[in-house]
């Protein structure tokens, strides 16, 4: 009974939590042109494309910094074979390096938002994830072994319905 109550209460949590339905203005399945007009700080991006690639996706809109918890961030709008919108990815840009702290500083500002995340972790990396409805938000960190790098992401995905969120 004890499990059927705990059950019961994280389905109430969990779909208390809203799902935003992309990232701030820009919604899941807007076109180039409608992400633009409905972020105006969002700008066509120039430049390497290595620099606005993820998974194998070229962002052509971006926004060169925006400050979250006092972390500078480089956002990356994604469009899928559709051209509608379907990822938002920011990547922290500070000039003083990441840390394992601000994993948890953001971690504990979506929190109230979102409800509590799967958790993934490592000796090295730490992933929060959440699924609501139409959206999946991951954030991640990672430190690279003898070596003074360390990454700080958070994304932003139209959710596949078939996906699990615990893969």
């Amino acid at each position: 009974m004890k499990h059927v109550a705990t059950f019961f209460a994280l389905t109430i949590f969990a779909a208390a939590a809203e799902d935003p339905g992309g990232w701030t203005a820009a919604k899941w399945g807007m076109t180039v042109d409608q992400v633009r007009t409905a972020v105006p700080e969002a700008h066509t991006l120039a430049g390497p494309a290595a620099d606005r690639t993820i998974d194998k996706r070229l962002a052509p809109l971006g926004i060169d910094r925006v400050e979250i918890a006092r972390v500078p961030w480089k956002v990356l709008f994604l469009f899928g074979d559709d051209g509608g919108l379907c990822e938002v990815y920011l990547d922290s840009t500070s000039p003083a390096g990441v840390s394992p702290q601000m994993f948890v500083t953001m971690e504990e500002l979506l929190l109230p938002k979102y409800g509590r995340p799967f958790d993934r972790q490592t000796d090295k990396s730490r992933t929060a994830l959440w699924t609501l409805g139409t959206t999946s938000i991951e954030l991640h960190y990672t430190s690279i072994p003898q070596s003074p790098l360390e990454f700080l992401w958070l994304s932003y995905r139209r959710a596949d319905p078939k996906a699990s969120p615990y893969i």
